[in-house]
C-alpha cells in the first residue's frame, strides 16, 4: 500500500486532528505527506513538515471553507470534494497559482487528503468557454447585422412601392385631365424632317376622327 501511495502522481497527506481544551478540532498534525503535494515553501522538503501542525505548514488552510472540510470529514465520516481549489505552489523555481481537485476522506481516525493538479484542464475548459463565448457573440453580431440589413431592405421596398403608387396616381390624374380637357392636345415625336403623331386626347380624336392616344 505504501508503495502504491509513493508512486501516485497525486498530492497526498495524512492528518491527525488536534483538539483544544473544549474538545473542538483546533488543528491537524501532518503524519505523512507525499512528494507531489503542493509545496508550502521553496527552501524545505515536504517530508520535513511531518509531525508539524498543518496551519503552521500551510497557513492558507485557515480558510474557513477548507478547514471546515477537514473537520467535517472527522466529525461526520463523510468524504468531501472541492473540484477547483486555487493554491499558491512552488513550481519551476517560482511561486505560481495552480488549481487542484481536492478530496478528503476519513482514515485511521484522521483525514486522508489528496490533490490532483487540474490546472491545465481547467485552463483548457476556460479557453473553450471563452472561444465559444466569442463564437456566440460573433453569431449574435452577424444575426443583428442580417436583421438590420433585412429591415433596411424591407424599408427600401416599401418606400419604392409607395413612390410607384404615387407615380401611378399622378399619371392617372394627368391622363384623366389629358382626355377630359376640351382643348385639342397631342404628343408628337420628331423623326428627321417629319413628325410622328404619338398620342392625341379625346378632343383631338373627335376633331380628326381618330382614336385617342
Amino acid at each position: 500500500l505504501r508503495s502504491a501511495v509513493e508512486n501516485t502522481l497525486d498530492g497526498f497527506v495524512l492528518l491527525t486532528p488536534l483538539h483544544d481544551e473544549g474538545g473542538q478540532i483546533a488543528d491537524f498534525r501532518v503524519e505523512y505527506i507525499h512528494a507531489s503535494a503542493p509545496r508550502p515553501a521553496p527552501d524545505r522538503s515536504l517530508k520535513s513538515y511531518i509531525g508539524r501542525k498543518l496551519l503552521e505548514v500551510r497557513p492558507e488552510h485557515r480558510d474557513p471553507a477548507l478547514f471546515r472540510a477537514y473537520c467535517r470529514v472527522v466529525e461526520t465520516g463523510q468524504p468531501v470534494t472541492i473540484e477547483t481549489l486555487p493554491v499558491n505552489d512552488w513550481v519551476g523555481g517560482r511561486w505560481t497559482q495552480r488549481i487542484y481537485e481536492f478530496q478528503a476522506r476519513p482514515c485511521c481516525g484522521g483525514v486522508c487528503a489528496a490533490w490532483r493538479d487540474v490546472t491545465e484542464h481547467v485552463r483548457a475548459e476556460e479557453a473553450v468557454r471563452e472561444a465559444n463565448s466569442h463564437l456566440e457573440q460573433r453569431v449574435l453580431d452577424r444575426t443583428a447585422k442580417l436583421w438590420a440589413a433585412n429591415r433596411d431592405l424591407r424599408a427600401q421596398i416599401a418606400e419604392r412601392m409607395q413612390i410607384e403608387r404615387a407615380l401611378r396616381e399622378r399619371e392617372s390624374i394627368i391622363r384623366s385631365f389629358y382626355n377630359s380637357v376640351p382643348l385639342m392636345m397631342g404628343i408628337v415625336q420628331p423623326v428627321e424632317d417629319d413628325l410622328i403623331l404619338v398620342s392625341v386626347n379625346a378632343a383631338t380624336g373627335r376633331f380628326f376622327r381618330v382614336d385617342p392616344e
